[in-house]
């Protein structure tokens, strides 16, 4: 079985996703750039998502399951949170085809 890792946390939104604390942490949509890569292989490839919360996801009328976007939907912004279900989500993609293919199911890739 291929281990994935996550790397690099970085957003264009926000400059430092540990200290920022959004006005409202119930409202708040972001998008969030990261690397997985093979735990041994140096080569990543970047994988993004859309972080929001459902109020925000409403107030601009988006149908999640309509949008080619993928989206990372939590109640609040904490931090940590994000990163860990990224991170279950990367760790249960894990198998022994192309893990790509998979991980397609939740982020967007860079050549898609």
């Amino acid at each position: 079985m291929k281990r994935l890792e996550v790397k690099d946390y970085y957003s264009a939104d926000i400059a430092d996703l540990e200290a920022f604390s959004p006005d409202d942490v119930n409202n708040f949509y972001f998008h969030l750039e990261f690397n997985i890569n093979e735990v041994s292989d140096e080569r990543s490839s970047i994988f993004s998502v859309v972080v929001a919360t459902p109020y925000s996801l409403n107030q601009r009328k988006i149908n999640v399951k309509t949008s080619k976007t993928k989206f990372l939907v939590v109640n609040q912004f904490d931090w940590n949170e994000i990163k860990n279900k990224i991170e279950r989500i990367t760790e249960d993609c894990q198998c022994d085809y192309s893990n790509i293919e998979v991980l397609l199911d939740y982020f967007n890739w860079e050549y898609e």
